[in-house]
């Protein structure tokens, strides 16, 4: 069964691992679905976060609040471009 992720407050980052083993990182900017027995994990990048995880059963819905401690450490994206100079006109 599928599971849905929505984020309710704050900004994070999902993390999910392919089936070679390497992972790929997403922002969560609407709801997500992901297959079932997907490995990922969701990284806080703000102070809190509110996720919502939900998915659907035979049976009645069912739905878990589960409260992320900020524990994992958000490394910022480096540019890959240098800066060699800079241009100056004087009038």
């Amino acid at each position: 069964m599928p599971i849905r992720i929505e984020l309710l407050e704050g900004i994070a980052i999902l993390v999910v691992r392919e089936e070679f083993g390497s992972r790929e990182q997403f922002v969560i900017h609407r709801p997500i679905m992901l297959k079932e027995n997907t490995p990922y994990t969701v990284i806080p990048l703000t102070q809190s976060v509110v996720v919502d995880f939900s998915y659907q059963t035979p049976m009645a819905q069912e739905s878990k609040r589960i409260d992320l401690p900020n524990q994992l450490a958000y490394e910022p994206i480096r540019p890959k471009f240098a800066r060699y100079g800079y241009l100056f006109i004087l009038l």
